[in-house]
């Protein structure tokens, strides 16, 4: 499992993304079009698909290897609080 976690603007959705690449994953986002113009914009290929976070959750694809950006926008709306290590 890969975990980044650092400071805003520090370039963790294209470290995500190259990981993502490097692994023949899928990358689960809040705008699967606009990950897919920027990966491309970077110069990332190998991305296995582009999803969003519903599509994720309805797991309609059945993929394994999943590369969720920003993972506490994904569950905001759904769960009251939550708690997270450094480590």
């Amino acid at each position: 499992m890969i975990r980044i976690i650092e400071e805003k603007n520090s370039g963790k959705t294209r470290k995500l993304m190259e990981a993502c690449a490097d692994n023949h994953g899928v990358f689960v986002c809040a705008n699967p079009y606009a990950a897919r113009e920027k990966a491309h914009a970077y110069g990332i290929v190998g991305i296995r698909n582009f999803i969003s976070y519903e599509q994720f959750m309805s797991d309609i694809y059945g993929y394994t290897n999943y590369f969720i950006d920003e993972l506490e926008n994904m569950f905001k709306n759904r769960v009251g609080g939550y708690t997270v290590s450094l480590e």
